[in-house]
Parts: C-alpha cells; sequence; structure tokens
C-alpha cells in the first residue's frame, strides 16, 4: 500500500501500523496519492476483518515527515495551475466534473475523510508542528489526535478563497466554548496545545521529549486484538497537561469569543458584536485589543469564503458526516470559479499577498454554493 509520498508500516507483532506522510519538503501537503493510499489501507482492514482475518491492526499511528509539520494542508497549489492554465473549459469548472484534478481531487480527499471518520480501527494522529486544511482533515475526524509542544493548529481557508472543509462543519460548531469553532473557521486563527486540549479538538497533550516513548508503549504494549480501551489507557498514561499557556486565546479572550461568535448570529451581527467589543476600553482593553485585531483579520479575508463559511458552519449543525461531506464537496467545487483562483495566486504563486477579492455575495449567492451540482458530479459515499 505503499507510494512514495505515503509510507506504511507493521510492527512485529502486528499490533500497530504507523503511517507516514512522506512529503516533508511540501510540509507534507496531501496530494491524491496519499489520499488514495490511506483509503487503501483502510478498505484492506476492514475487509479482511470481514472475512474473518485477524490482520485488522488495534490501532494505526499516523504521522508526518521530518520536524517541520504534521500536514500543512492539501496540494491546492497545483489544482490552481489546472484550472489557471490547463485551458479547461468554463463550464467545466467547477460543477464535479470527472477526470480534472479539482473535482477530482477533492472526491478522493472526502472519500478519505469519510473512511477515517467512520473506521473501526482507533486512529492515533501525533501532531508534531503545522496541522492546517487537509491535515486537520486527515486526522480531526479519528478517534485521538495528540498535541505537543511544536503543534500549530489552523484552518487558514478563507484566506485562500476557500472554506474550513474536510469534515469540519460536522465537529467545528460543536466546540466548547460555543462560537469557538466558528471563530477559528472564519478567521483561520492559529491554536496551539493548552487551546486545542481545552476545546477538544486535542485528545491528548504529550511534551516532544515524551513522544517517542509514547509510540514505543503502543507498539510494544499493544497486543493483537486489544480493543480501543487498551489504546485510550496508554495515551492516558503518558498524557500530561500543557504548563506553556502564553499563546492561549482562550485563556484571556474565551468570554469575548463567546460573545462576538456565538451560535446563530448573522455575519453581520458578528461583525458588529466584534465593533462593541473594540470599543471597550478599561479593564476589558485586552478583549478590546483582540477585537481590533479580529476585525482586521477578518477585513483580509475572502468576503464570499466568509459568507459561504459561516453559512457551511450554520448548516452543519446536527449533520452527520457523510451529510457534511456531500454538502462541502458542492462548495468547493463552486469555489474553484469563485475567489480560489486569486486566493492562490496571491499567496502562493506571485507572492504578493494582495488579493483582489470578489465583492461580497447576497444571500442567493451564498444559497447558491450549497445546490446540488449537474447530474454525476455529486459527491456519493
Amino acid at each position: 500500500m505503499n507510494t512514495e509520498s505515503l509510507l506504511a508500516s507493521r510492527n512485529p507483532s502486528g499490533s500497530v501500523v504507523t503511517v507516514v506522510m512522506n512529503r516533508p519538503k511540501a510540509l507534507n501537503a496531501l496530494d491524491e496519492d496519499m489520499c488514495s493510499g490511506m483509503l487503501d489501507l483502510l478498505g484492506k482492514w476492514e475487509s479482511d476483518a470481514g472475512a474473518g482475518a485477524a490482520t485488522k491492526p488495534a490501532a494505526f499511528i499516523l504521522k508526518g515527515s521530518g520536524e517541520k509539520a504534521f500536514c500543512a494542508g492539501g496540494d491546492v497549489k497545483s489544482i490552481w495551475d489546472e484550472i489557471a492554465n490547463g485551458g479547461l473549459p468554463k463550464n467545466e469548472i467547477g460543477v464535479g466534473k470527472r477526470g480534472h484534478r479539482h473535482s477530482d481531487f477533492f472526491r478522493t480527499e472526502y472519500h478519505m475523510n469519510y473512511a477515517l471518520g467512520v473506521s473501526s480501527v482507533p486512529q492515533v494522529s501525533l501532531w508534531n508542528g503545522f496541522v492546517m486544511g487537509g491535515g486537520v482533515g486527515i486526522s480531526a475526524l479519528g478517534k485521538y489526535r495528540v498535541a505537543t509542544d511544536t503543534t500549530m493548529f489552523s484552518m487558514p481557508e478563507t484566506a485562500i478563497g476557500l472554506f474550513p472543509d474536510v469534515g469540519s462543519s460536522s465537529w467545528l460548531p460543536a466546540l466548547a466554548p460555543a462560537g469557538f469553532g466558528m471563530y477559528i473557521g472564519l478567521t483561520g486563527d492559529r491554536v496551539f496545545a493548552a487551546d486545542l486540549l481545552s476545546s477538544g479538538i486535542a485528545t491528548h497533550y504529550v511534551p516532544k521529549d515524551g513522544m517517542d516513548a509514547l509510540e514505543e508503549a503502543l507498539n510494544n504494549q499493544l497486543a493483537v486484538g486489544a480493543d480501543e480501551a487498551a489504546v485510550k489507557a496508554l495515551l492516558d498514561e503518558h498524557s500530561s497537561t500543557p504548563t506553556d499557556t502564553k499563546k492561549s486565546v482562550l485563556l484571556p479572550h474565551g468570554d469575548a469569543i463567546v460573545r462576538c461568535f456565538a451560535p446563530g448570529q448573522s455575519l453581520h451581527a458578528i461583525h458588529a458584536a466584534l465593533e462593541r467589543e473594540a470599543a471597550k476600553a478599561g479593564s476589558a482593553s485586552a478583549s478590546s485589543e483582540w477585537a481590533v485585531e479580529t476585525i482586521k483579520t477578518l477585513g483580509k479575508m475572502s468576503p464570499t469564503s466568509l459568507a459561504v463559511s459561516h453559512e457551511q458552519l450554520t448548516r452543519g449543525v446536527g449533520k452527520d458526516l457523510k451529510e457534511c461531506l456531500v454538502m462541502e464537496y458542492r462548495v468547493s467545487q463552486r469555489c474553484m470559479a469563485a475567489d480560489f483562483q486569486e486566493g492562490i495566486r496571491a499567496l502562493l504563486v506571485d507572492r504578493d499577498n494582495s488579493p483582489v477579492w470578489g465583492p461580497a455575495p447576497d444571500a442567493a449567492a451564498v444559497h447558491g454554493f450549497f445546490d446540488p451540482l449537474p447530474e454525476g458530479g455529486d459527491l456519493t459515499l
């Protein structure tokens, strides 16, 4: 099941598989081969188990190659290149037509996301370094996510004309405190270990110098056929509480996030709440400064992405993973014909960091992102 960019190995007892995303120079950004390889692995374990073969691992460990990143996202630059330079007819962009990279990549990635979310094999993701975009999708839907001192988590899609996808609408709205998911989904703010653990994005925290010991314990102490409780017990044994809270946003601003991004508010109401928070003075000055910076951040994002992301996270409440991914696939394709091209150009191609976004869409235009794709274009799971 190995590809050049995805490596899988099994411990001597066969109880644990370690999967390594192996594109360190690209910060382990996901390509279609990685997504297909992961799908093959998951499918083999489930089919073997269904046939009565005792080859399903008790757990699988997912990590990134190198020291900088677990996975810094999907390979969006190659998708942009197809649209910008591939000579595709305009009527074939963003309709889910098979055979195009911008439709096939997202389709394969979302199939992988779904398979990970429903897998019976406990997934242990070791979040060393950057965990962004697609790197969130390949791990956050699994059972266990281990943050460490170097973890930097972000969903930065609104800055490139996209939205927080890869199944995020199924779990971002449920984060505590209320509104934290909307906040990080719209702003793309970077989140670190203390906040990841307290909000439930991460399930465990292990100091960087304890990660090797955790891997050794999982490989050496989990027996073939061990149940999920045994996996959790080992993780609990090695887990501790982050002591560095200097980068926390929840500790100083959690109440303000609840006030400004509470569920049920319109995008306009969020902006108004931030303006009220920014006008505060005196003892509330810390949150006032946070609100001013948050307003500036939102002002840099694609207005279309902000509106679509807000609608997506609102619609995600109460939906299961399958429903969310079908919804997100429709939106992903509509983004291909919207601000995505300009966002990737400005941030990753020309790197002038000066995107010229389209105007803010009206309600009808936003709703259009969620309409079914032309016949045969929708995601089926």
